[in-house]
């Protein structure tokens, strides 16, 4: 481990060769135990100073008080700042309970370190550090708590410093209890950047759980709500596909059932959650809360016509217009017209027609109204304000019948391909009801076609609508001919997203955690916080938006003992390397273009700045771009590479072909910066001896990599056009990133 005067200050293998802090820590105040604070202020950073060997050159700038509240203990918070002009930014932060002394949390910022390879602490000494100050910060809990395999920091890139963060989660009766345990993170040189714990002393029940693993799983799946419908499939920046899918709906925001459930650990905690004593299903105030049962829509007429999601060009004048908007919102005659304007509709540029009616005697009742005349549409409506007399003229059955007479006007012959539920009916007067409004096609709901009305309780009018016609965001629609069943779809999610037996914290206050004490319960839940909108393919049975599972952890099996081993743990480390479930990583498989530009853009960060609108990008990266699927994961990444001036603009990208040494190469070095030099292949001497078959545009390029060490020759030869493989691309990533992090200037020879 390298030690400078300041790495020194931090370093694990330092701090725990101190003679040992005076005071005895006790055993720890659980986070749910209000308490009044028994150590001083003064005690308290004397504390923070010994354990963390705080030189006095760290000024205490900010000292506060905490008292128990929200199930957190009685707390002191020591905040520690450099004193030297130019490092004021260098800070120490301190959390330690007021009544025990023991840390809950530290935070050390010293400014964002370089990146530096090979890394100066590897992961095994790393690991090491970790464990002993769980040690030394968590005496009475260490024993109880187990390290979790090491998770891929995602969104990690090589523009800066390694750290390596551990999660050690408290084990009970060899269950885990992954609301408890503590977090170190370690950067590159063995210092502490983190530490964050978390206990309680809640009661834990004891017993067996009345359902196997294999009974719980199974009732998983009979009870998962699934229900065919057509979907979008968000899986890229551009515009969505409609795909036939088996979706998880469960009404209100799918995080309110989990969102309360203390969990320490980086995959939340999935929905449904069982109590294991039980077997029924929970939500996260701990009450029973049994997934609703699905429901298909009803047309409003079944034998009404199906052509609502038929877009028809009509070319409505402004009079045609007008007249539609009159008879459909049932304009009073005595009703002014005080405006009307045409416009555009976005992103479509269909034309449009906006109108309002006024009240000549209450400036304040207005009817408003958008027609898309391009396809006679109307596409939202509003009544305004009315007068009140105290009470509901209209009952809830009365606004239903208006409601769909009101929808026969605005779609006279779809009738058979749209439903009115209603939402909710208030009881007391003055009040709307409110309508959800779907869009039915072969029989199944549309997601994406789904409007709202509003009906007004006093006047028995619209009082607000929005059309569930949106042309841009659904079709074409597949025939559910031949898809799979609804019990397949529901294995499928199960695979994707089984049980697992842990304990959990319930929260009464449900997405409030801490603000009350809960129960701690045993329960099968699955790993993985839940994406809104999770569904499964009704053709192809692949999980989509689902649950997002925590990927492998732990040091993928088949990269050890491969001389790119440190290369390839470093990107499987930042998350920038996949690694399957059976904990491959498939070091020598070949590379896409796509997936190789992927690595280089995340590896060097090149995308922060996000993704410019198809529209607006030159003509000559949308011709390159016109071969990328929208929806393929690498499209990101593909358009800022454009954009960068990684790639060419005009020939197509190919994203599906191998990308070869010298493809890799010439991306590199451009994402290095050495676009200038690209152009003059003359200038270097590059030994390989195939230098004379190597394309003019590459050799350059080719002739940079090798210098600076991110390829090497072959038996003396460069091999521009052979694929490259996962682990000699790895070596070409991180070789390539501490070229940027040294800012080497020119690494070439040039001629004479």
């Amino acid at each position: 481990m390298k030690a400078s005067k300041q790495a020194l200050l931090l370093s694990a293998s330092v701090i725990l060769a101190l003679s040992p802090v005076s005071l005895s820590l006790a055993a720890t105040q659980a986070k749910h135990t209000a308490a009044t604070a028994n150590l001083s202020i003064a005690r308290a950073k004397q504390i923070a100073i010994k354990l963390f060997h705080i030189p006095s050159y760290y000024a205490l700038t900010q000292e506060n008080y905490n008292s128990a509240g929200q199930g957190n203990p009685a707390n002191y918070n020591l905040s520690f700042t450099f004193t030297t002009p130019t490092q004021q930014q260098d800070s120490i932060n301190v959390t330690l309970n007021a009544q025990t002394g023991e840390v809950l949390n530290y935070n050390r910022y010293t400014g964002p370190e370089s990146f530096v390879f090979p890394v100066p602490e590897s992961l095994t000494a790393a690991t090491q550090a970790a464990q002993a100050w769980v040690k030394k910060l968590s005496p009475t809990h260490a024993a109880k708590l187990t390290l979790e395999p090491l998770a891929p920091q995602n969104g990690v890139s090589l523009t800066q410093g390694v750290q390596y963060t551990f999660d050690f989660v408290r084990m009970v009766n060899g269950i885990p209890a992954p609301f408890d345990g503590c977090t170190v993170v370690i950067d590159q040189n063995g210092n502490l950047v983190s530490y964050s714990s978390s206990w309680s002393n809640l009661p834990f029940p004891t017993g067996i759980p009345a359902l196997s693993l294999a009974q719980a799983n199974a009732k998983y799946a009979e009870d998962l709500p699934l229900t065919l419908s057509y979907q979008q499939n968000w899986q890229g920046p551009a515009t969505p596909s409609t795909v036939l899918a088996y979706a998880l709906n469960i009404g209100n925001y799918p995080q309110f059932w989990n969102a309360g459930y203390l969990d320490s650990s980086s995959g939340g905690i999935g929905i449904p959650v069982l109590d294991a004593k039980t077997g029924q299903v929970i939500d996260a105030t701990g009450k029973v809360h049994p997934l609703p049962a699905q429901t298909p829509p009803k047309p409003l007429n079944p034998n009404g016509g199906h052509a609502a999601f038929l877009w028809k060009k009509v070319n409505w004048t402004e009079q045609q217009s007008l007249q539609f908007a009159k008879l459909t919102l049932d304009v009073p005659a005595t009703f002014t017209l005080t405006s009307s304007s045409q416009g555009q509709s976005f992103p479509q540029g269909d034309n449009t027609w906006n109108f309002t009616w006024t009240n000549p005697k209450n400036a304040n009742d207005q009817i408003s109204a958008q027609i898309d005349a391009t396809y006679g549409v109307l596409q939202s409506a509003y009544g305004g304000s009315t007068s009140y007399n105290g009470k509901d003229q209209f009952t809830s059955a009365q606004l239903l019948a208006r409601a769909k007479v009101f929808l026969a006007r605005v779609f006279p012959n779809d009738l058979g391909s749209i439903s009115l539920k209603p939402m909710t009916f208030k009881k007391f007067p003055g009040t709307t009801t409110d309508y959800q409004i779907q869009l039915i096609v072969n029989g199944l709901p549309d997601s994406a076609s789904s409007g709202n009305l509003t009906m007004s309780s006093v006047t028995g009018q619209v009082a607000n609508y929005y059309s569930p016609l949106q042309p841009a965001n659904s079709g074409p629609f597949k025939s559910p001919q031949g898809a799979i069943s609804l019990q397949a779809a529901r294995q499928a999610w199960v695979k994707a997203a089984p049980l697992s037996l842990m304990y959990l914290e319930t929260q009464p206050s449900g997405i409030t955690p801490g603000s009350a004490s809960g129960h701690v319960i045993l329960a099968y839940a699955p790993m993985g916080s839940l994406t809104y909108g999770g569904m499964v393919d009704a053709f192809t049975g692949q999980v989509l938006n689902g649950p997002k599972t925590p990927g492998y952890r732990g040091i993928p099996s088949d990269i050890v003992g491969l001389p790119q081993e440190p290369e390839l743990e470093l990107l499987v480390n930042d998350g920038l390397l996949p690694v399957d479930a059976s904990g491959h990583a498939q070091p020598n498989a070949l590379m896409t273009r796509a997936a190789f530009v992927k690595l280089v853009v995340s590896a060097f960060a090149l995308s922060q700045g996000g993704v410019q609108p198809f529209g607006t990008l030159s003509h000559g990266i949308q011709a390159s771009l016109a071969d990328v699927p929208s929806a393929s994961p690498a499209y990101s990444s593909i358009v800022s590479a454009y954009e960068d001036g990684l790639l060419p603009p005009g020939p197509l990208f190919q994203p599906n072909a191998l990308a070869t040494r010298g493809f890799a190469a010439n991306v590199l070095t451009r994402a290095l910066g050495y676009n200038a030099l690209l152009a003059h292949p003359t200038l270097f001497h590059f030994t390989a001896s195939d230098a004379s078959s190597i394309p003019t545009d590459h050799l350059a390029s080719d002739a940079i990599a090798t210098a600076l060490g991110m390829f090497q020759l072959q038996n003396g030869q460069f091999m521009d056009g052979t694929p490259i493989s996962v682990k000699d691309a790895a070596v070409a990533i991180v070789y390539g990133a501490d070229a940027l992090a040294k800012n080497i200037p020119s690494p070439v020879r040039f001629q004479g």
